[in-house]
């Protein structure tokens, strides 16, 4: 089943956020920071909508979009499920839900994922193409 979620499952956000990615950011020797991927929650709760999949009772995935009226366009964010319950069909399940909900409110959307993450296929199975390149330098 899936709801929308609320401040008060922000915890079990980062939780599973946490459990969904950190064996993928050390593959890709990446930093993980649980503060700031709660302030990117807070930040899609303010902006638009955060969805959970739950089963019996627990959440077990989710997935949110920030909307931006001003261009017309949305943002998918932070599409994690359990590692145990990946690769059952709750990642897709989760962005059809968002595809259905952003037409009602956007006319295109665009996500970020990292270049090596096998998240990649997952995205082009849904239907979704590389458009750009970002690229960043961290000065600390």
């Amino acid at each position: 089943m899936i709801k929308e979620l609320n401040k008060k499952y922000l915890n079990d956000i980062i939780k599973l956020h946490k459990r969904a990615m950190i064996p993928l950011w050390r593959k890709l020797k990446k930093t993980y920071s649980s503060q700031r991927v709660g302030r990117y929650v807070s930040d899609t709760l303010r902006k638009g909508k955060v969805f959970g999949y739950f089963l019996d009772g627990k959440l077990i995935g989710c997935a949110g979009i920030a909307i931006d009226k001003k261009l017309g366009a949305g943002e998918i964010r932070h599409v994690s499920v359990e590692p145990k319950f990946q690769k059952r069909g709750i990642g897709r399940k989760l962005m059809n839900f968002l595809e259905k909900y952003a037409k009602r409110k956007v006319k295109k959307i665009s996500l970020d994922v990292l270049i090596k993450s096998p998240a990649v296929k997952f995205y082009e199975k849904l239907g979704w193409k590389k458009h750009a390149y970002v690229m960043r330098k961290y000065l600390r």
